[in-house]
């Protein structure tokens, strides 16, 4: 697709266009926002910032991962109720910044896509992408995959033009590459395996050399030292990144037979099953075409480190494939083009007209392939594996929630001195609203049970907060009250020891 729009700048008109998706994306996903903690983890990171806020330090506990994986996003939270943000006020804070980032993102994503493949490839990518299920989802609340991404996007996108540059700016845009690659692993800590992309990048625009090579490899070894830095300082108490590498892979092996208990849905459920599809027939396709391989390349060098990765992990979810996924769109619009280009060579003026006119191309293909998928999947609240059918989904997410908050504050209302909260997901939501009715919160100290101690308008109240795999049976200390929510759970109390 050499000689098309991508050595040639954008008109006002694009420029017009681009700004119009994005004031429209903006009314949509603010119409669209969850009301709350969009997910437990979520949830988690929140009630973790609160904490951190009210404590002046951020208590560590045997497997709390969030300070080794998003040390930047539970900081930027912290940060915010520092600042002088209401503890109240911070869902609403988190879920904002997605809306805002879901929308803003479509222009460095189009520039992107247009400098590898032209306008109207790009144009299809976007329509596509605005359309899968774990993009849709990311910008309705607030987590720190969908700021990830769009640093990530920032650093291709400065990377690319590197490429293009010589002298000053080239070495000024590869410093503004190393500074969004890292701000995004700190986000994100396993984006760094989407950073093999920016070889791929280089290999797209025909300017991959060994010196490019060198230049890539300091990128992840530099955010990865950065990141890790980087949480070692938030949280001292916290194991060091080997020995906190090690204690996950015990708790998360990799295995083999983690790709048949569902991942394989996952990796479909992502974009949904009909753009799942295309993804691969336009693969293929594009492999065949000596000229256009080099775009497979790059969504293979982009995204198949995680799916390997994540794949291979049993509790893999949609949300890690956002950053991966985000090259197979562009393969598709690509195939899309060559496509109507192809139909129209072959078929007489009639479907040349049809299929050769970039709007109609558009109009015709991008319109079949969000319709036929919108349709594939019944609605599901269920965030691991998203439903297409997105806005039949997110109104059960919803309910789903303000269920939670409503149980949540039945948990609050308990005026007992000792109180222990017993469950797996539904524990993050119940921690926030309990916090809600707080003037006074901390943890009471580090052990093997987190306790945290309250000051509520029932007077002085401790939580014992244990967290269980399902099916299990849990004995109560006596002198604590138990309460729990979720099935698969059997909870007995200890008897008090006579005096």
């Amino acid at each position: 697709m050499e000689g098309d729009s991508r050595a040639h700048g954008m008109c006002r008109m694009e420029w017009l266009c681009l700004a119009a998706a994005v004031v429209v994306s903006l009314v949509v996903h603010a119409g669209m926002m969850i009301d709350g903690l969009g997910e437990q983890d979520a949830a988690r990171l929140a009630v973790d910032a609160s904490l951190w806020h009210q404590g002046g330090s951020y208590v560590y506990f045997d497997g709390d991962y969030k300070p080794k994986v998003s040390p930047l996003y539970l900081h930027m939270l912290k940060s915010y109720l520092d600042c002088g943000g209401s503890v109240a006020s911070l869902p609403a804070a988190m879920n904002w910044t997605n809306v805002v980032l879901a929308s803003v993102l479509i222009v460095p994503a189009y520039l992107l896509w247009r400098l590898l493949a032209g306008a109207v490839a790009a144009v299809l990518a976007t329509i596509i992408w605005s359309f899968a299920p774990v993009f849709w989802l990311s910008g309705l609340y607030g987590m720190p995959h969908l700021p990830s991404l769009m640093m990530l996007v920032l650093a291709g996108l400065a990377f690319a033009y590197h490429l293009r540059l010589a002298g000053w700016r080239r070495w000024a845009l590869y410093a503004c590459t190393a500074v969004a690659l890292t701000l995004s692993c700190m986000l994100k800590a396993d984006v760094i395996l989407c950073s093999l992309g920016l070889v791929g990048i280089a290999i797209v625009m025909r300017r991959f050399t060994w010196g490019v090579m060198a230049r890539w490899a300091a990128l992840p070894l530099l955010a990865a030292g950065a990141t890790v830095g980087y949480s070692g300082i938030l949280a001292p108490s916290a194991p060091r990144a080997g020995e906190f590498l090690s204690q996950w892979q015990q708790q998360y092996p990799f295995s083999v037979n983690a790709v048949m208990n569902s991942q394989v849905l996952v990796l479909v459920k992502v974009l949904g099953p009909v753009s799942f599809g295309a993804a691969i027939a336009s693969g293929l396709w594009l492999l065949w075409r000596r000229q256009e391989r080099r775009l497979v390349m790059l969504a293979a060098m982009w995204s198949l480190p995680s799916i390997l990765f994540w794949s291979l992990k049993d509790g893999n979810c949609a949300r890690h494939m956002l950053s991966p996924y985000f090259m197979v769109p562009l393969m598709i619009g690509t195939a899309f083009v060559l496509l109507a280009k192809t139909l129209a060579a072959r078929r007489g003026r009639g479907v040349a007209w049809l299929f050769g006119h970039p709007g109609a191309t558009m109009a015709v293909l991008s319109v079949a392939l969000v319709v036929g998928n919108y349709f594939s999947i019944p609605p599901t609240r269920d965030l691991a594996q998203p439903s297409t059918r997105l806005v039949e989904s997110r109104e059960l997410l919803q309910d789903r929630l303000l269920y939670l908050a409503s149980r949540g504050r039945q948990f609050a209302q308990m005026s007992d001195e000792r109180k222990v909260l017993v469950g797996a997901s539904t524990n993050p939501y119940i921690l926030w609203e309990q916090l809600q009715v707080c003037s006074d919160f901390h943890w009471a100290g580090q052990s093997q049970v987190p306790v945290l101690e309250l000051m509520t308008p029932f007077g002085a109240q401790q939580v014992r907060v244990v967290e269980v795999q399902q099916p299990c049976t849990y004995c109560v200390p006596a002198g604590w009250r138990p309460w729990w929510m979720e099935n698969g759970i059997e909870v007995k109390q200890e008897e008090r020891s006579g005096r």
